[in-house]
């Protein structure tokens, strides 16, 4: 007798899960994402002067809108580019070929920040 109900009981387990698998689910649409530029319309908009990292911003005006919040950084401090990259190891080519771009990076504005 227990074993009947336990064999009954799986198989209602069973046919639960098999219907609910099999069950069409009403999707619900998603809104639309707003129009972003694309990358063509910025590529063709004339670079925006910024403000040079050392300016006092109190002083000319610069008003800091970023969201995360500025950097001051005075005349003569040293700015360190942190990188948390795998440099050894199975995988360390991703790691090095990161770190050499960064390099490749400061280079290329001519090795002053």
């Amino acid at each position: 007798m227990k074993r009947r109900i336990l064999v009954l009981l799986y198989a209602l387990v069973v046919l639960s899960l098999i219907v609910s698998a099999c069950a069409k689910a009403t999707p619900t649409p998603t809104p639309k994402p707003a129009a972003q530029p694309t990358k063509a319309a910025e590529a063709t908009k004339a670079p925006e002067a910024k403000p040079t990292p050392t300016a006092k911003p109190a002083e000319e005006g610069y008003k800091c809108d970023d969201p995360l919040g500025c950097v001051e950084i005075g005349p003569g401090e040293p700015i360190r580019i942190a990188y948390m990259l795998v440099v050894s190891g199975p995988n360390e080519t991703l790691g090095i070929d990161s770190k050499r771009g960064i390099e490749i990076a400061i280079d290329d504005i001519g090795g002053k920040l």
